[in-house]
């Protein structure tokens, strides 16, 4: 099964649409739980917490594939699948305006990590997205797995080179 088969499949679930649209109303009901401003208090800010990894993580999964489709492949954005491509971004936006009018990101547990994964991600796309332009390894990016496999190897490199230097 391809990627692109897959995304197909998963576009067409009902529960996909389900997921994103629940992230934000749940955040919302947190909001009820306590005073306004106060979410990072008690155990809230371990929900608020999950809530802005289960929202985030998609949402640069569906950023990674807007940018591929823009950069790599060409794609017309105005024929892609919506669920897939725009909703988790939709609703990450919205889950993270409802929680940051709750409590402060700083003080939610785990949000640290969240920030540098992002920031390795981008790093690497942005790397992946140099070295394509540049046409280095023109015979090395035959198909989406082995760019596929050189973004995993320039992740853990990223990875590995951060944790030697701040440690």
């Amino acid at each position: 099964m391809t990627i692109n088969q897959w995304l197909q499949n998963f576009s067409s679930s009902t529960i996909l649409l389900i997921y994103f649209i629940s992230l934000p109303l749940l955040a919302f009901m947190c909001g009820f739980l306590h005073q306004r401003k106060n979410g990072e208090r008690g155990n809230t800010r371990y929900i608020y917490s999950v809530l802005t990894y289960l929202s985030t993580i998609p949402a640069a999964f569906s950023a990674t594939l807007i940018l591929y489709g823009m950069f790599f492949v060409r794609t017309n954005l105005l024929n892609v699948n919506v669920l897939v491509y725009f909703l988790p971004l939709l609703s990450a936006f919205a889950t993270l305006m409802i929680i940051s009018k709750q409590a402060q990101f700083s003080k939610l547990p785990w949000f640290d990590k969240l920030s540098g994964l992002l920031m390795m991600l981008g790093v690497t796309f942005a790397i992946l997205l140099f070295i394509y332009k540049t046409r280095i390894f023109i015979g090395f990016f035959g198909s989406f797995e082995y760019l596929l496999v050189l973004g995993i190897v320039v992740f853990l490199l990223l990875k590995w080179s951060m944790k030697k230097m701040f440690s």
